[in-house]
């Protein structure tokens, strides 16, 4: 495991669990009954990098509390927001879930007046990545409500998820960081 996993006087089952899911290959982590797969067709034609049309084709994306995936069955971007075009994936808390043609980047993109378009991930690729960790990492959570060891699993997810796209740790409108430090 990553040396920031552990903890001095050790962790509980729980903590365990969660850090176990954060250095665990990818693909032994998809549970397929909680993926919402994307179809290659569409999603080939889709103007992504190769990398991010693929993972998004192979590992589809998690059902799991903040991410409901939908993902949009067109062949053109279908989310609009300030006269710009993404790719839906579905809704993240109250973010739309936006890809950025071209790009991949993923944004959440306002869907009421209290949110502010805001950085998520700079790919599909980690996006995926990140997404799926939290699922796991969540069943965790859910167990430790009420615990202070509650913190340090959050603070291991945010620091795996910064560790894997070092702009969701710097970039202060990050979604996945904005999320994680409401608790």
């Amino acid at each position: 495991m990553a040396d920031w996993c552990y903890r001095e006087g050790g962790m509980s089952v729980r903590g365990e669990s969660a850090a176990a899911a954060l250095v665990r290959p990818l693909d032994t982590l998809v549970v397929e009954s909680e993926r919402v797969g994307v179809a290659e067709d569409p999603v080939a034609t889709w103007d992504l990098r190769p990398a991010d049309r693929v993972t998004l084709a192979r590992f589809g994306v998690p059902r799991v509390r903040r991410v409901d995936p939908q993902v949009q069955q067109g062949r053109e971007p279908e989310l609009v927001h300030d006269q710009r075009s993404f790719y839906s994936l579905g809704r993240f808390s109250r973010l739309e879930i936006g890809l950025v043609p071209g790009l991949g980047e993923v944004r959440g993109i306002p869907s009421d007046e209290w949110s502010e378009e805001c950085f998520t991930n700079s790919s599909v690729v980690y996006f995926v990545e990140t997404a799926w960790r939290w699922y796991r990492v969540w069943k965790d959570v859910e167990q430790l409500q009420g615990d202070i060891e509650l913190y340090d699993v959050l603070d291991d997810f945010l620091a795996f998820a910064a560790q894997l796209d070092p702009q969701v740790g710097t970039d202060d409108s990050s979604a996945w960081r904005g999320r994680i430090k409401v608790w």
